[in-house]
């Protein structure tokens, strides 16, 4: 029967067998990998939810610009020139109800512009009644109408008044009507490229020009707020959860990954 040296000697040699030193070294090498891999990863994730914003970016849009121009096309009034020797002189309040819709920009309403101390044969000089607030995407042409003009248009001690309106439904026909708008040609001048409505009223004969331009520019894209997660919220360990000590933390980490894996009672061991 052996002796007692003997039995502690197998029980040692069975303890040995067990549980091998070198089974230890799986884990420290997936220890040191998931360290690693938190090192790197962990300060570019803090730093981009941190970042109060994405840089903008620069997109190509336009801007509407809308001119107008006035002159009158009645034979009376070239007849009466032809006869008293004198100019005509005329100022007029021309509205306009515009509707601009796009992503940057919103806008409805009516414009009004006064056109003074033209000579109604032979116009008016072009003149911006209205534009865009600022460079938006391209949503097509905006709805504009001429709604309404009325003023004076004078010759010597004469005097002529102008009341047009547009056809509304349930109201008695004006008078002197502004007729629906008709397409000219479009263009390109000095201003840039556009497009041409003519409107006239049909007692008095005035013709309102519009031109629309479309002008190319750049769209200052909003920036994009990204939520801020303090380092409390954070998944990941990071520097400040160790009070701002990074190498102390990190220590701490790889302790904590050893500690698992020497520990029987884990489980850790027994799966690698």
């Amino acid at each position: 029967m052996p002796d007692d040296g003997q039995n502690d000697e197998g029980g040692s040699a069975i303890f040995n067998a067990s549980k091998p030193k070198h089974r230890i070294l799986p884990a420290l090498k997936v220890a040191h990998a998931w360290l690693a891999a938190l090192i790197v990863v962990a300060p570019n994730w803090v730093a981009a939810q941190q970042a109060p914003s994405v840089p903008s970016a620069i997109t190509r849009g336009i801007r509407h610009m809308l001119y107008l121009t006035v002159k009158s096309d009645d034979s009376d009034l070239r007849l009466l020139r032809q006869r008293s020797g004198e100019p005509h002189t005329a100022t007029l309040n021309v509205k306009v109800r515009i509707s601009d819709h796009s992503q940057e920009t919103d806008f409805s309403g009516d414009v009004s512009a006064t056109v003074v101390d033209f000579d109604p044969i032979q116009g008016s000089r072009e003149q911006e009644i209205w534009k865009d607030a600022e460079c938006h995407h391209e949503r097509g042409f905006p709805k504009i109408t001429v709604i309404g003009v009325d003023g004076q248009i004078t010759n010597g001690q004469k005097k002529l008044t102008i009341a047009a309106s547009y056809r509304r439904f349930g109201v008695v026909l004006p008078k002197d009507e502004v007729m629906a708008a008709r397409r000219l040609a479009s263009g390109t001048d000095e201003h840039g490229s556009f497009v041409a409505t003519r409107t006239e009223t049909k007692q008095s004969h005035l013709l309102m020009d519009l031109r629309l331009y479309m002008l190319p520019c750049d769209i200052q894209s909003p920036r994009i707020k990204r939520p801020f997660r303090s380092s409390a919220e954070s998944t990941f360990p990071t520097s400040s959860s160790y009070g701002n000590r990074g190498k102390l933390g990190q220590e701490l980490l790889a302790d904590a990954f050893i500690r698992a894996a020497e520990s029987p009672s884990s489980g850790f061991r027994n799966r690698l």
